[in-house]
């Protein structure tokens, strides 16, 4: 159900929905990824984006090599202005996975951070011309220059 809502855009209802889930069920990762990573793209407070690498660093222990808790780890650590944590993480997560849409667009936001404009701008055409849909799509359209 969380997934669901995700898709069509109601991400308070997700995070409802994991935070549910986790109460009956701390361990289960893939909860605990998803959350974290909403948390990390929607948490409107500091404490949330804290926890948001809190509950990242808990699904990157039970998977470490997951790319997508990886780009998450590293997401979470880029929300929190941790650019060093966040380099390493994405990193791995786009080693591991160079064609996903959203590693693309993330990896994109820390070369741009980092001032790598020409890196990054390739990392949003990547990710904006992929045919899914992700949270951020049209960010990297915009900053890709393709408006296709």
């Amino acid at each position: 159900m969380g997934q669901i809502y995700e898709q069509t855009g109601e991400y308070k209802k997700a995070i409802a929905v994991y935070e549910r889930l986790l109460a009956k069920k701390a361990d289960l990762w893939v909860g605990v990824n998803n959350l974290a990573f909403l948390l990390a793209d929607h948490g409107a407070t500091k404490a949330e984006l804290q926890r948001a690498l809190t509950l990242a660093k808990s699904a990157y222990t039970v998977y470490p090599e997951d790319p997508g808790v990886l780009d998450t780890v590293g997401w979470a650590s880029y929300k929190n202005g941790d650019l060093k944590s966040a380099s390493d993480f994405i990193g791995r997560a786009y080693t591991k996975a160079p064609d996903s849409p959203v590693i693309n667009y993330h990896w994109g936001l820390l070369l741009h951070k980092q001032g790598k404009t020409a890196d990054a701008k390739a990392k949003f055409k990547k990710a904006a011309n992929a045919k899914e849909a992700f949270y951020g799509k049209d960010e990297a359209r915009r900053l890709s220059g393709n408006f296709k």
